[in-house]
């Protein structure tokens, strides 16, 4: 029981983070294509 717990409590550790970073790339992205778009316009 303690170790089916644990095992649970890892797997939603895991996705939370892969949820994180996942979020993060995508922030990383939005800049990118925000800066690519803004930058030529103040050229």
């Amino acid at each position: 029981m303690l170790l089916e717990t644990t095992r649970f409590l890892v797997q939603v550790n895991l996705e939370k983070s892969r949820c994180v970073i996942l979020v993060n790339e995508l922030k990383v992205i939005n800049f990118l294509i925000l800066s690519l778009i803004v930058c030529p316009m103040l050229l």
